[in-house]
């Protein structure tokens, strides 16, 4: 009979205990990094989204109390000198709110301004209050999340040089480690008594 060839006719080997040890650790690393990295990317997008969602909600408060602050005082049928604005600051940079009167329509919404500029829809009242931590407009919420101005720089604020005035208004809001601020001056319509 003839010799055997080294290791011919051996049955087949299989992994050692060993092996499948270390096959299983490379495995554990690669799926663990995969999972790291995942959330990561998860956390991430989360980041993103949530300050997305805050700049958006920031800038449609600002667009609303600016387009608000441009009409104080809007009375074609007035007297020059009044301003339509009055600033209560009551509890200082921690509860603030300015009122509004402005003539911007008549009894139908496509009407000119009807020379009444006491009508409920044309008072409007921004306040805001630091526990609450929310915005409202005419006792209606407009925005959460709102915080105390960073450096103590008020809510709003009047500025006024002769009889001309400059409203400031800056919006702090913050949602879990994000924060942004963003803040306008318009300039107020009617000269000041």
């Amino acid at each position: 009979m003839p010799a055997m060839a080294k290791g011919k006719g051996r049955p087949p080997r299989g992994l050692a205990l060993v092996e499948m040890l270390v096959a299983l650790v490379v495995a554990g690393f690669l799926v663990g990094s995969v999972l790291q990295a995942v959330r990561s990317l998860h956390a991430s997008v989360s980041r993103w989204d949530r300050s997305t969602r805050m700049r958006q909600a920031l800038l449609a408060g600002m667009f609303r109390v600016t387009a608000d602050l441009r009409m104080a005082g809007c009375d074609p049928w007035e007297t020059a000198g009044v301003v339509g604005l009055h600033e209560d600051p009551g509890g200082g940079p921690a509860a603030q709110s300015f009122r509004l009167r402005m003539d911007k329509r008549g009894t139908s919404p496509d009407s000119w301004p009807d020379g009444d500029a006491e009508d409920p829809d044309e008072q409007v009242q921004y306040s805001w209050n630091v526990g609450e931590g929310m915005l409202r407009r005419s006792g209606q919420p407009m925005l959460s999340g709102c915080e105390v101005n960073p450096w103590g720089v008020p809510f709003f604020s009047l500025e006024r040089e002769g009889m001309y005035a400059l409203a400031r208004v800056v919006l702090h809001v913050s949602e879990q480690a994000d924060a942004r601020t963003l803040a306008a001056a318009v300039c107020v319509r009617n000269p000041l008594d």
